[in-house]
């Protein structure tokens, strides 16, 4: 563990320092042991609401009707499938990702690249990837790139530690987001900026861990602290209808009673249903900018000044 993330490492109870002890992390005010393994260092009280909420089981009954379960009939099988039988195709793929493509407003990613090139960030939620070079990533698991495992709800940070924040759909899968929007705003250095993303119109992922959508006058809320800079849609309403297509053709693959199909046939079903809604995506082109675009989006962002 480097020495900055060292000074900047604070216990998630009390917010005391924290200095090395053995093959942990004490903390010098309530005496909370912290474990690091491998170089990283594990935040989490025993008691933390994240973990207890990721130790409930979902209602069967739930689980079976909406069969989001990894199964090659859920939306993470739906990816796999669809980055596989996408590999062939990249040179032929010239408007970004079949979700995300290069029409839409990234205002947000515009004004990330104007920060300078040493603003010191948290990436809020970062799994297996690193938005900038000088920036710590934060998750509550210990992925590749991954720099501290900690809560949202309890930031194990200092206040007015950080230059920005960048929290990309993150806080649809945390049970208290106006906890986690208010640690935000704690840990940034005043001017510093929140670069927030949320999904509105999509479907349920993750599950049993999805609990909320967010509209922009719902971010703005969510965030009292913070003066808007820019906020917008970052994924809009052609990206919701070829979603919802793709898994309502997936849907009708299965047996009357659920049964799943082998890859070997699902995957040139996924190739097929691709081919055919990947055009609808290239209509935020046209509707962008028009009466109504925003009220359908599948994805909003906010960003957000620390007063």
């Amino acid at each position: 563990m480097n020495s900055v993330l060292l000074s900047l490492l604070r216990c998630p109870v009390c917010k005391g320092q924290v200095s090395p002890d053995g093959a942990s992390l004490r903390c010098q005010g309530c005496t909370n042991a912290y474990t690091v393994r491998d170089g990283i260092p594990i935040m989490l009280r025993a008691d933390s609401p994240l973990l207890q909420n990721h130790k409930e089981h979902a209602p069967a009954a739930l689980q079976k009707t909406i069969r989001l379960t990894g199964k090659p009939w859920s939306t993470e099988f739906l990816g796999r499938a669809q980055r596989k039988l996408a590999r062939p195709l990249k040179k032929l793929k010239k408007v970004g990702t079949f979700s995300r493509p290069k029409g839409t407003d990234k205002s947000y990613l515009h004004l990330l690249q104007e920060l300078p090139e040493d603003s010191l960030g948290l990436d809020l939620g970062a799994r297996k990837h690193r938005i900038t070079r000088h920036c710590v990533t934060l998750d509550v698991y210990p992925w590749v790139n991954v720099d501290v495992v900690g809560d949202g709800h309890e930031l194990p940070f200092g206040n007015n530690a950080f230059d920005f924040v960048w929290c990309n759909a993150v806080l649809e899968h945390v049970p208290y987001p106006t906890k986690v929007a208010e640690e935000i705003t704690r840990i940034l250095k005043p001017g510093a900026l929140a670069f927030i993303q949320t999904p509105f119109m999509e479907g349920i992922h993750y599950y049993p861990h999805d609990y909320f959508r967010f509209t922009i006058q719902g971010l703005r809320v969510l965030f009292p602290g913070l003066q808007e800079v820019k906020c917008g849609v970052s994924a809009g309403p052609s990206q919701v209808l070829p979603d919802l297509l793709q898994q309502y053709f997936l849907f009708c693959s299965l047996t009357p009673s659920g049964v799943k199909r082998a890859p070997v046939v699902l995957y040139p079903y996924v190739l097929l249903t691709n081919c055919i809604v990947a055009p609808l995506r290239l209509l935020d082109y046209v509707l962008k900018g028009r009466q109504g675009y925003a009220r359908w989006a599948r994805a909003y962002y906010f960003v957000g000044r620390k007063n």
